[in-house]
């Protein structure tokens, strides 16, 4: 069974700067990068001749409050509903963005079993349906907490270091070159 999600509207754009598809939207981001500012592991002080240290696109990802989300939803996508209902009327915005930007929702659930199952139910998918983007997945298992994952901010379970390893998915995804078709180029071999 799910028992967690988390749930992000991700558009990026080579064209577009994030302060001009946060007008577009007309909401403010969670997060938000420009193009050529510095990456993260260039900030850190990370960088190889194979890893540029600015960023080749603008990136602006609205995460849904998991904080306002339904405690009574049990169906495992509260996020995902929430998310759903905070751009419900932003369809002819996400429109337009998608002519020139790339525009997806990434869906991630922790399960409590090895099996992950879960079941989109109608009104979901006509809602998901409506927006005519990219859906990406995936369900982890929420397993115990391991000794030395905490920090003073962030106690360690199975959850917050599924979230921790997607966000640094994420990250690494945006700065990788794409094809022309919206689907990111594989990294190098190393």
């Amino acid at each position: 069974m799910i028992v967690s999600d988390l749930a992000t509207l991700s558009i990026v754009s080579e064209h577009r700067t994030a302060r001009a598809i946060s007008e577009v939207m007309g909401l403010e981001p969670t997060r938000s990068a420009e193009r050529g500012e510095p990456t993260r592991s260039a900030v850190h002080g990370n960088t190889s001749p194979d890893r540029p240290a600015t960023r080749a696109v603008a990136s602006w990802s609205l995460d849904a409050d998991e904080k306002a989300a339904d405690p009574e939803d049990e169906t495992g996508f509260r996020t995902l509903r929430l998310l759903l209902n905070q751009i419900s009327t932003k369809t002819a915005q996400i429109a337009e963005l998608k002519l020139d930007c790339d525009v997806s929702i990434t869906w991630t659930g922790s399960s409590d079993s090895w099996q992950g199952g879960f079941v989109l139910d109608e009104d979901l998918l006509r809602d998901l349906g409506r927006l005519g983007i990219a859906i990406w997945g995936t369900v982890l298992l929420d397993d115990e907490a391991e000794e030395g994952d905490e920090t003073e901010d962030e106690p360690a379970d199975g959850w917050t270091r599924s979230r921790r390893g997607f966000a640094e998915a994420v990250e690494v995804a945006l700065q990788l070159p794409n094809d022309g078709a919206g689907t990111p180029d594989a990294p190098p071999a190393r």
